[in-house]
């Protein structure tokens, strides 16, 4: 069973939705944000080669035309070049400031798609499904997007925030063990700072 958290940013404020059964909840979302427009969907390869028919499924039941298009997973991947071509993609399908983005996918898809949201005709309404445990825990939370630089990392991006994160716990079922154990370094990184 599902459960729902407000982030509570006054008229930012956004819905996470954390359990199993949890993906149902994108046609909720997908109709409230997208009422009358078009749904974009950015998906990870590598979450849509295992979870693509899922989430579309889930998307196919808003009644909203949706486009997607599926990106390369990976941190060498969130550069400005992978930015430009979720841009072009966007701008090419003619998407408006009425649309919505959806990123799929674990941290790197969420902070590059949410970029790309930022950025696109100065901010479009965008949402998370979050694929990892690291994403669901770090970046899927407070609207923190951006790409890499030569400099160093996430040197390059905006504070935007989502209009909702939906984060079920079945889709970990698929990820390798070592990205497990690097989301729960993070979720022991959090409790000690909690405690303090």
């Amino acid at each position: 069973m599902a459960s729902r958290i407000i982030v509570q940013l006054g008229a930012r404020s956004y819905p996470v939705h954390v359990g199993e059964g949890a993906l149902r909840k994108l046609a909720t979302e997908g109709k409230k944000t997208s009422p009358r427009s078009h749904i974009f969907v950015l998906y990870d390869a590598q979450l849509y080669a295992l979870h693509g028919r899922r989430v579309a499924a889930s998307l196919g039941q808003t009644g909203r035309p949706v486009l997607d298009l599926v990106i390369p997973a990976g941190e060498r991947f969130k550069s400005r070049a992978s930015a430009d071509r979720i841009q072009d993609f966007l701008l090419g399908s003619g998407i408006s400031r009425t649309d919505t983005v959806v990123a799929v996918g674990g941290g790197v898809t969420s902070d590059l798609v949410g970029y790309a949201a930022a950025t696109v005709l100065r901010g479009v309404p965008w949402g998370i499904v979050s694929t990892t445990l690291m994403g669901m825990v770090d970046a899927a939370i407070g609207g923190k997007t951006g790409v890499n630089h030569r400099a160093g990392k996430n040197l390059i991006g905006a504070f935007w925030q989502p209009r909702f994160v939906i984060c079920d716990p079945s889709v970990l079922h698929t990820l390798p063990a070592r990205h497990l154990v690097a989301g729960l370094g993070e979720v022991v990184k959090y409790a000690g700072l909690v405690g303090q």
